[in-house]
């Protein structure tokens, strides 16, 4: 009888967790955030396809929340808040203008940690825990080796590696 109820059990949170897994993946896209810049507003993931594979794929686009995120964080000061002339309403209308139809997207070939992102390539070409960068990123095109600045754009090619590939960040 004892063995019968914690069988139970088992089946029971098996498909509970099963249930939750499922519920959580359908509500990704809505849930994970696409990074597009250091500074400035971010994406929401409206596709995703292909985590930790060769053929990773993520599509993003500016939505209400990531444009009031930026509004009130306001790195530009832009806002009364920070000493500007818009109305966090105002600033938010004004994101959602400035992207309205666009959309951003990033490919992953997560084995050969490549990843193709703003029509460059780039590959991960190591790491080194605790230092600056933490990881060291190549530009294919160029050859040249990314700085880890906000400038060199390596924070964000790491947040859509990260979105792609999490295994093979955490892997290392």
């Amino acid at each position: 009888m004892l063995f019968s109820r914690r069988f139970t059990l088992c089946i029971i949170s098996s498909f509970l967790t099963m249930a939750l897994t499922v519920g959580l993946n359908s509500n990704l896209a809505n849930a994970e955030e696409f990074p597009i810049s250091s500074k400035g507003w971010q994406a929401a993931v409206t596709s995703i396809e292909g985590v930790n594979t060769s053929t990773a794929m993520a599509i993003g686009e500016v939505k209400r929340g990531n444009a009031a995120e930026y509004c009130e964080r306001d790195p530009g000061s832009i806002t009364r808040k920070h000493g500007g002339k818009l109305t966090k309403t105002k600033c938010i209308e004004q994101v959602l203008r400035d992207e309205k139809g666009k959309s951003y997207s990033a490919f992953a070939d997560c084995p050969k940690k490549t990843i193709m992102s703003d029509n460059r390539s780039y590959t991960l070409i190591g790491t080194e825990p605790g230092a600056f960068p933490e990881f060291k990123w190549r530009d294919n095109q160029s050859g040249k080796i990314l700085d880890g600045s906000n400038a060199s754009g390596a924070p964000i090619i790491e947040g859509q590696f990260r979105l792609l590939c999490p295994n093979f960040i955490l892997g290392r």
